[in-house]
């Protein structure tokens, strides 16, 4: 059941994700199903008809992974990051080292303008799932806002040539592409001075 419901989620089959939930009801019972359906109609973009079965979520169903996560989504889509953040790590204490609680942690995080706890996280991600997808990237970029040289530098040292000469063409404003004669420790020295520039910027600004 499990590895079909998720070969369908990878695939955005919600009608037979659908119907595969039905399938499971029919045969084990209803527990657990509400907060499966609902998932599957938030990855549809139907909010309001996940929410509508979350608040049916009985008592027994509660205090779940399923039933924390599920809120946890939904106060963020309602940019309740509180509440968002409380649901993720409830959900966290019942799943420790959970990939997918640890990268909507950090998303929580950013939202809030907590860096230093978000790139915490995310390098918690990186340890249990080194090529979890994005998550060197979004380090890299909160690095590079946070603007401590050291853990920037250690973040970069991680990055292979090609993936520090996008990082690069994202963060240059002077119009140059993908820098095909650069040297790495060229790219390194262009990275840490908008580095250097980023911080100015924001001591300037407040």
């Amino acid at each position: 059941y499990d590895s079909l419901f998720e070969a369908y989620e990878v695939m955005e089959q919600y009608d037979e994700m659908l119907k595969l939930i039905d399938l499971k009801e029919s045969i084990f019972g209803t527990k657990g199903i509400l907060a499966k359906r609902a998932f599957v109609h938030l990855s549809r973009g139907k909010t309001d008809k996940a929410r509508e079965l979350f608040e049916q979520i009985p008592e027994s169903d509660r205090k779940t992974l399923d039933y924390y996560m599920l809120e946890g989504e939904l106060a963020f889509h309602d940019d309740d990051f509180k509440r968002a953040e409380t649901a993720y790590m409830k959900a966290a204490l019942i799943s420790e080292g959970n990939e997918e609680i640890l990268d909507r942690l950090a998303n929580i995080s950013v939202a809030q303008e907590k860096f230093e706890q978000a790139a915490a996280y995310l390098e918690e991600l990186l340890e249990i799932a080194p090529d979890f997808p994005t998550a060197k990237s979004r380090l890299a970029f909160i690095r590079f806002e946070i603007g401590s040289k050291e853990p920037f530098d250690q973040i970069m040292a991680q990055f292979s040539d090609e993936e520090l000469r996008s990082l690069l063409t994202l963060l240059s404003t002077s119009g140059e592409d993908d820098y095909p004669e650069y040297s790495r420790e060229m790219m390194l020295a262009r990275l840490n001075e908008a580095r250097e520039n980023r911080v100015l910027f924001k001591n300037i600004k407040y």
